[in-house]
């Protein structure tokens, strides 16, 4: 019995070791035992069997203690440093909504009128921007005599801010009248803004800044500073009718109790949805406090014209 109870002491001892500390040799052998020291040139081993071996530190493939070693291979390769990407994060895309207009009308007898109307709209929105550009230009004559002969062009762009109805916003507007006391005026202006409703067939919006006005060719040409209350909406009632809507008070900052107002309002029918054709109906007035001159304070427009939206 002596001798299977010698072979299973050495059977079982050399498998606790195994588990406590295996060593793996670069040729694939295998050895069990424990680490009694080690250095970055030489592992000294005690194993059951072949007693204490020292062991060239490059020989070894692996080496499980408490902690996991493996050394270094002799020729390290160069990390490879992960290149980070340059290209920008893709702009979100901006629904884009164009459309021009052209109105005509005429009558020949008594009297010979004609009127002529030309108009342009760019709209541009996206979760972080909204944009608008209206232009427009009106010729109204009667008898061979010019009564209305005047053109504007506005941009006024709106950031956004995610998670909040309030935003940002700055306008610029350019109005030439041959009918006023001044030739030409540019007006700029900024503030905040709060969306009452914005939701798919519905946007209202109200704004409060601060502005500057300048005349050109009048008598009294000034720079003005103005205090700005605004309101906008645009509301697609069904499949074929929208109604537009903006009101804008300019309060002269300099002179209390002077102002301008404009205000439009427009509702659209369409025709025929495949080519973008609509019918428009609008209306425009501007009131002027001090005009000077002959002007009048208030300039009330109405027209019926044709707009084609274009894709």
């Amino acid at each position: 019995m002596r001798h299977p109870l010698t072979f299973l002491f050495l059977f079982v001892l050399p498998c606790s070791a195994i588990e406590a500390q295996p060593i793996t040799l670069s040729n694939g052998d295998r050895l069990s035992g424990e680490v009694v020291e080690e250095n970055a040139q030489q592992i000294v081993f005690d194993h059951p069997v072949l007693g204490r071996l020292v062991i060239d530190r490059k020989k070894v493939a692996a080496l499980t203690t408490s902690e996991t070693i493996e050394p270094p291979p002799a020729n390290p390769a160069p990390a490879i440093k992960q290149r980070q990407s340059t290209t920008p994060a893709p702009a979100v895309n901006a629904t884009i909504s164009q459309r021009i207009e052209l109105g005509l009308s005429g009558a020949s007898g008594n009297s010979r009128n004609s009127d002529l109307r030309l108009g342009y709209q760019r709209r541009a929105d996206s979760a972080e921007q909204h944009s608008l550009l209206k232009s427009g230009y009106q010729r109204e004559s009667s008898n061979g005599q010019t009564e209305e002969n005047d053109f504007f062009t506005e941009l006024t762009h709106d950031w956004l801010m995610p998670q909040s109805r309030w935003f940002r916003f700055a306008q610029g507007r350019y109005d030439w009248d041959d009918f006023e006391d001044w030739d030409s005026r540019i007006a700029v202006s900024g503030g905040s803004g709060y969306l009452f409703a914005d939701r798919p067939g519905l946007r209202m919006a109200g704004r409060l800044g601060l502005g500057l006005s300048q005349t050109f060719g009048g008598d009294d040409d000034k720079l003005s500073p103005e205090g700005i209350v605004g309101f906008d909406s645009n509301w697609q009632v069904n499949d074929r009718q929208s109604l537009e809507a903006s009101n804008t008070l300019y309060l002269q900052l300099d002179e209390l109790g002077e102002l301008r107002n404009l205000t439009s309002l427009a509702w659209l029918i369409k025709l025929d949805q495949f080519n973008g054709l609509n019918l428009k109906f609008g209306a425009e007035n501007e009131y002027e406090s001090d005009t000077g001159g002959d002007s009048r304070s208030n300039d009330f427009k109405y027209n019926l014209s044709l707009t084609w939206e274009l894709k």
